[in-house]
């Protein structure tokens, strides 16, 4: 397997992880002439675009598991979402407002440093996608927001009883999120992909060891 496929499979197995749905083939018709050669502002680019992913990936996961585990009730036939809140996990759901905050404190950070990149034609629209998927991650972290926000409105903590708060309107919302994300990604691996072998071979000396970097 040569150093572009493990590449690309890693990317894969990283970036989609925890992520469903069918995988949405770009269709466009239009060709973009590419330059000759992947220059050293591309590799940085790509570096930071792994790694920027990567953070906004696990917040997400960290967010929508907290969800995941605490709702009590979800009727599949009126696509309704339960979350029960206690005095025992109350704590632990409102830690959505925390990663709510940093993931928005990040995301500012990344549109700042993306906007600096100055890519080849190689990475041009795959430039554009990071932006395009910040933005969603935005819209992300609004919704985690939004529950913590619906949580505390709905649970006084003083009566120390259980209460079920409604958020099918924001599981709705997230699993339309999780479509464009996924979308958004498989459009960047493809166009990874359709970058000819010749062009490709310009990073075979390059340090990939940023892959098996823990994410801080």
């Amino acid at each position: 397997m040569n150093l572009k496929s493990i590449g690309i499979s890693i990317m894969l197995i990283i970036l989609i992880v925890g992520f469903s749905g069918c995988v949405q083939e770009n269709e466009s018709d239009e060709q973009i002439t590419q330059d000759v050669q992947l220059t050293d502002e591309d590799w940085n680019y790509f570096v930071f675009h792994y790694k920027s992913g990567k953070d906004l990936n696990q917040l997400f996961t960290s967010g929508f598991n907290i969800i995941d585990k605490e709702i009590k009730l979800f009727d599949p036939v009126n696509s309704s979402f339960l979350l029960e809140v206690n005095n025992s996990n109350l704590n632990e759901l409102t830690n959505l407002k925390n990663i709510s905050n940093k993931m928005y404190e990040n995301i500012s950070d990344y549109r700042s440093t993306l906007d600096d990149f100055m890519v080849s034609s190689n990475l041009i629209e795959h430039h554009q996608k990071q932006s395009n998927l910040f933005d969603v991650y935005e819209n992300l972290s609004n919704l985690y927001l939004a529950t913590y926000n619906r949580i505390i409105s709905v649970y006084n903590s003083s009566t120390a009883k259980t209460k079920l708060v409604d958020i099918s309107d924001i599981m709705q919302q997230l699993f339309v999120i999780e479509e464009s994300i996924n979308s958004i990604m498989d459009d960047q691996v493809q166009e990874i992909i359709d970058i000819p072998e010749e062009i490709w071979n310009k990073w075979e000396d390059k340090d990939w060891s940023f892959m098996n970097e823990t994410q801080g």
